[in-house]
């Protein structure tokens, strides 16, 4: 039998019967072959000639080449792409005479047709090789301007790389003797296969061409085919790891379709105690129908019949456990030789780790979708439609995590103390969190056990079943069951953290599912405080404009009022100077009399008019004051009167005060500050009442407590009044009723400014009633300390009221006291006012001078009124030796500081320096009378 014979056959009953030999003649070159015996129907028959068949050999060889490398190339079998292609291109190789092989395939690109090489086969470098980065994403015209237009024909091109059109541009990558053959795939021109003889200058016969064309589309099938499975390799990589280092369950299946044997993994997978049990009872591991349908027994002979056939088969299939819980699985039957037969090998890929895989994988898909998707809105979004946006948001997030309620949380500190505020929820299918919804919670009240754990930037995921009790506490009663809470930080620092909720079923949220919420969780707190930025913005850009606008406001009512000071400061100064001229130049005593009168007066109107300055500059500064301590509350009162009595007398103006009964003798506060209140209002009604009109002056006890009482002090006038809009203004600083009141009448315009702010301060409030021609009613409380409730007075009728300033000698006689002044007019007016009171005084120019006057004599003085600001030594440090003297002498020497800083700071730099009392500048002869009263 001759493999070579084109006449061989095989039949059960033979009709003929020949016998062949052959024979080489000229090596290995010809081969021919002879009859020699013939056998037919009984008869035999001796023949001898010879038959050339080196031809039908040839063909035969070639194409049991072909057979041999489509085998090795196409069927599914171990190995590499690498490998396969060795193998099957080098058997090729060897018959067809070539020795290298490149497959290229087109691209179009802008109505231009690319080539690139995708494999390459070197049989001097063994096998495959790297294809030549200079033929990857070439042009045609580039590579081989003519060969686009034949090979797209069908055609082939044979020969000499040196005897073709573009041997110049072929050399760099062909040489010698080159067969192209184009590859059409389903019906279109898909590249073409290369083979070269690098050896020798030749043509391919045409039986080398016919098998060449046929390895060619084998190639290229096979190059298809990996980059297929390529592509599906790398969609199915978690899958395949999964299964590579997991054993796989493998059953054997004979041609009866009936299971013959099978691996452990087999059994166990399906919960059956050995391999017997597992064969016999094989149908109880699937359902009766499969989910397309399919009974399960009808399909399971198709997909047999199907690896019998083509000898290998893929399926995805549901199997499932003797308790019936489903395991989808992928079925690969793979027919392998058995005995004298063939059997099917059926692996069991176990996909319930897969397809947990796959939807992990949708989820993870689902939610960066949602991510993208809001991070678009929040972006776009402006203030006007922020909260709809920010609700859309959260519930796009909802709904991608499978959460029934989404919640942010923000955290602040404040006085030392960490807290929470809920400020947003989003809930669709399930109640508010009521319970915790709330403007300001502690942050451990609303975090316990998790607050340190989301600072540090680790989120809290988890089922509420298995938390404490002090964690269930809080979301039982929300019938939360799974929770998962996401840190949020903004710049660095920890911002606060957006929480979700699973109200319908137990689960864990995946690390990538919290990586991706994270994300989620920065764009929302970012657009929040990108809106409460722009909502900032906003509100200080309209502040700004009213601000503006009042700034300019207050610029006007302060130009306003810089105008009326001048006019009255220079109103006084000009009495003043020009009195003091009148004075100077006048023959009589009346004249003198009358112009130093009128210098008095001058004086006081002028040092209204800068105490006045220096309280609102107090005010405005936030450095008002109080100096609470005891005073008899009518005193007080009647001080008040007498600063305006001679106004009142002048204009001859009809005065009643009213005090109740249940009024305190005695209260605490500030004496000072309360009678400039009722000094201003006194004021104002002297001064805008017409001649022979009514004031009236009434205190009552309103409320008390066992520390306070609440006293009411009204003030009432029968003048001019005030309209509503005039009243909108009257308490703010350096504003008047209008501005034809200081024409008319003068004043700063700051009384009532100052005396709002003292009631205040004091605890009370202010107000006005008023009609215009009708007059005008000032009503004010304020809180004192208790002392006693003694009631005083009843009504009483005051006219004219003498209040007498005499100095009484004989209280003062002999005392000796120190004036330290530097300067002289100042020395001169305290030597005057202190002419009449007996007392011995001394003169020191500066502190150097009062510390060694006193050195000198220590036991001299009774009292020293002392200048703060002078040359040499200032009264401060001349204090401090003076009462480094004292100490040592163990008597105690009364320093009243002189100084026209008033301000309470002032007062008490004094005090700390060792001085006992203050006196301020210009002095006061009633209140130097009462420091020498108290000290002497």
């Amino acid at each position: 039998r001759c493999d070579f014979c084109p006449y061989y056959a095989l039949k059960k009953e033979p009709d003929q019967a020949i016998t062949w030999d052959h024979y080489e003649t000229t090596g290995a070159i010809n081969r021919k072959t002879a009859m020699l015996i013939d056998w037919s129907g009984g008869e035999k028959a001796h023949l001898e000639y010879g038959v050339d068949i080196t031809e039908s050999v040839r063909q035969q060889e070639m194409l049991d080449v072909l057979n041999k490398a489509a085998i090795i190339l196409l069927s599914r079998k171990e190995g590499t792409f690498e490998e396969a292609m060795n193998d099957g291109i080098g058997l090729i190789a060897d018959r067809a005479n070539f020795d290298r092989m490149s497959v290229f395939r087109n691209t179009q690109k802008a109505d231009v047709l690319h080539i690139s090489q995708v494999y390459c086969w070197d049989k001097t470098e063994g096998g495959t090789a790297e294809p030549l980065e200079k033929l990857r994403d070439v042009l045609y015209s580039e590579l081989a301007p003519h060969w686009e237009e034949i090979l797209s024909a069908g055609e082939c091109i044979n020969g000499s790389v040196h005897f073709m059109p573009d041997a110049e541009v072929l050399k760099d990558f062909a040489r010698n003797t080159v067969l192209v053959v184009p590859v059409f795939v389903e019906n279109g021109f898909w590249g073409f296969v290369l083979f070269e003889n690098r050896k020798e200058e030749k043509e391919f016969n045409q039986y080398e061409v016919d098998m060449l064309r046929s390895a060619s589309l084998m190639a290229a099938n096979m190059v298809i085919r990996n980059e297929e499975t390529a592509r599906i390799h790398e969609a199915d990589e978690r899958v395949r790891l999964m299964l590579e280092a997991t054993p796989l369950s493998c059953v054997l299946w004979n041609r009866n379709h009936e299971p013959i044997d099978c691996n452990e993994k087999a059994f166990r997978l399906f919960h059956f105690k050995n391999k017997e049990d597992r064969i016999r009872n094989y149908m109880k591991c699937s359902p009766e129908y499969q989910p397309d349908g399919t009974r399960s027994m009808d399909k399971l002979y198709q997909v047999l019949e199907q690896a019998f056939e083509d000898g290998f088969c893929t399926v995805e299939w549901m199997n499932q456990t003797l308790d019936q819980k489903p395991i989808p699985a992928e079925i690969t039957l793979v027919r392998v030789k058995y005995g004298n037969d063939f059997a099917v090998a059926g692996y069991t890929y176990d996909l319930r780790e897969y397809k947990k895989m796959m939807q992990k994988i949708e989820t993870q898909q689902t939610l960066l979708h949602a991510v993208n998707k809001i991070s678009t809105i929040l972006l776009r979004s402006n203030t006007d439609q922020f909260e709809e946006d920010l609700h859309q948001s959260m519930g796009i997030m909802a709904e991608a995590a499978d959460a029934d309620r989404v919640y942010i949380w923000k955290s602040y500190r404040q006085n030392n103390i960490r807290y929470c505020s809920q400020i947003y929820e989003w809930s669709e299918k399930v109640a508010p969190q009521q319970s915790i919804m709330s403007i300001k919670r502690i942050y451990d009240d609303i975090a316990p056990g998790y607050g340190d754990q989301l600072k540090k930037g680790i989120c809290f995921n988890g089922l509420v079943r298995e938390m404490n009790d002090v964690q269930k506490a809080i979301f039982v009663p929300q019938d939360v069951q799974s929770i998962l809470l996401v840190p949020i930080f903004f710049k660095g620092q920890f911002w606060g953290f957006l929480g979700f909720d699973d109200c319908h079923q137990e689960r864990v949220f995946s690390e990538n599912e919290e990586n991706i919420l994270r994300s989620a969780s920065e764009l929302i707190a970012d657009a929040l405080v990108r809106n409460n930025m722009e909502e900032s913005i906003r509100a200080a850009t309209i502040q700004l404009q009213d601000a503006l606008a009042e700034a300019q406001s207050a610029n006007h009512a302060k130009s306003e009022f810089l105008s009326r000071m001048s006019h009255e400061m220079r109103t006084p100064m000009n009495a003043i100077i020009g009195m003091t001229s009148i004075g100077k130049s006048a023959k009589n005593v009346e004249r003198k009399d009358y112009s130093l009168n009128k210098i008095d007066e001058a004086s006081s109107h002028l040092l209204g008019i800068i105490n006045d300055i220096l309280d609102i500059s107090k005010i405005e500064a936030n450095k008002l004051e109080l100096v609470n301590d005891m005073f008899l509350f009518e005193d007080m009162l009647n001080k008040a009167v007498s600063f305006v009595r001679f106004s009142m007398d002048s204009k001859e103006l009809n005065f009643f005060m009213e005090i109740d009964d249940n009024v305190p003798v005695y209260v605490i506060g500030d004496e000072q500050r309360l009678k400039q209140v009722v000094i201003n209002l006194l004021s104002n009604a002297v001064k805008f009442t017409p001649g022979g009109g009514d004031i009236r002056l009434i205190a009552s006890l309103t409320a008390e407590t066992d520390e306070t009482n609440e006293l009411c002090i009204e003030v009432a006038d029968s003048g001019i009044g005030i309209s509503s809009e005039q009243r909108e203004k009257i308490f703010l600083a350096f504003e008047q009723a209008e501005g034809g009141i200081t024409r008319k009448y003068g004043g700063t315009g700051l009384g009532l400014a100052i005396s709002k702010r003292i009631v205040e301060q004091m605890g009370g409030t202010i107000r006005v009633n008023s009609k215009e021609g009708e007059g005008s009613q000032f009503r004010f409380t304020v809180k004192l300390g208790r002392v006693s409730r003694k009631g005083h007075s009843g009504k009483q009728q005051m006219k004219k009221c003498d209040v007498s300033n005499q100095i009484p000698d004989e209280k003062f006689a002999g005392k000796h006291i120190l004036i330290v002044e530097d300067i002289e007019i100042n020395r001169e007016i305290l030597e005057a006012f202190l002419e009449k009171s007996g007392l011995v005084l001394d003169m020191a120019e500066n502190g150097k001078e009062a510390v060694d006057k006193y050195t000198a004599d220590p036991d001299l003085y009774d009292l020293v009124f002392m200048d703060i600001q002078m040359p040499e030594m200032d009264g401060i440090e001349a204090t401090k030796q003076i009462r480094e003297l004292t100490v040592k002498s163990g008597k105690e020497l009364p320093i009243i500081a002189m100084t026209a800083n008033v301000f309470r700071e002032d007062v008490e730099k004094c005090i700390q320096a060792g001085m006992d009392d203050h006196v301020g500048k210009p002095f006061d002869m009633e209140t130097i009378l009462e420091k020498l009263r108290k000290y002497l």
